[in-house]
């Protein structure tokens, strides 16, 4: 997939390297699992996985700056999220910026955007769902300049360092 400067490409081997340091950053691990991880971690969700979700490395102008993954909500997944067997076409995202020094400059906004706009256009998604921690305000903020609206409060959605936290589920207005 490439658009606006960005190119996705399918996770390799060769990248656990580089996805294994941006992890071990606490800007990154505070909101995606909350502790670094290992590269047999990352091979084995990543490389290793039945589940149908696409992930990738997320490169800018040529440069990787951090990882995406995207997938249709199973009917096993939609629980989770407050969706029924009705819900059909939905997609959901999960994404950081491996690169600190990015953050703040609107990247995220236009990568998950064009990101959304695609599984739309694409995929034929009827919908599009993300679902940051409450408490991650920049990427709730990147997310709403996206075009994603907060739709409901999940509470204790996700267990992280031993503590359930409290997430936003978004979703993109489609239009």
């Amino acid at each position: 997939m490439e658009f606006d400067g960005f190119t996705l490409t399918p996770i390799t081997e060769d990248d656990l390297p580089m996805i294994v340091e941006w992890r071990r950053r606490p800007e990154v691990h505070e909101w995606y699992a909350g502790r670094p991880v290992t590269a047999d971690e990352i091979r084995r969700r990543h490389l290793e996985a039945d589940e149908p979700v696409t992930r990738c490395i997320v490169r800018l102008h040529g440069e990787p700056v951090g990882h995406i993954q995207f997938y249709e909500y199973t009917e096993e997944w939609k629980p989770a999220v407050g969706l029924g067997p009705g819900d059909e076409g939905v997609w959901g995202i999960d994404v950081y910026l491996g690169e600190p020094a990015l953050h703040g400059r609107g990247i995220g906004s236009r990568l998950v955007r064009g990101v959304a706009e695609r599984l739309v256009s694409e995929h034929g998604a009827s919908r599009v769902l993300i679902d940051p921690h409450v408490e991650n305000l920049a990427a709730v903020r990147a997310y709403e300049k996206a075009g994603f609206r907060k739709i409901r409060l999940m509470p204790s959605y996700e267990r992280v360092r031993g503590a359930w936290r409290d997430a936003w589920l978004m979703e993109f207005e489609v239009t």
